[in-house]
């Protein structure tokens, strides 16, 4: 069976390191990269940054993105990782 699988890739911000940044900004070399693909259940795998300290349960921020978009979308699937 084919699975669907997408990859989203986001670029950093300096906006919110303080005072002035929201007007002068810099270009940063740091992305945030989100694989999804349809599973049998759900797992959230994170490697890189913060593997150590993010959450793998559905607390986990892109997790509840993904649920709140599958869900107003009104997409079902068995599970995804």
């Amino acid at each position: 069976m084919m699975r669907k699988k997408v990859a989203i890739k986001v670029p950093a911000t300096s906006a919110n390191l303080g005072p002035g940044f929201d007007c002068v900004g810099m270009a940063l070399n740091l992305y945030n990269t989100v694989v999804l693909e349809e599973s049998d259940d759900y797992k959230i795998e994170i490697i890189g940054e913060g593997e150590k300290t993010l959450p793998r349960n559905t607390s986990n921020l892109v997790f509840r993105a993904i649920r709140t978009l599958f869900n107003r979308a009104s997409y079902h699937s068995p599970g995804w990782k």
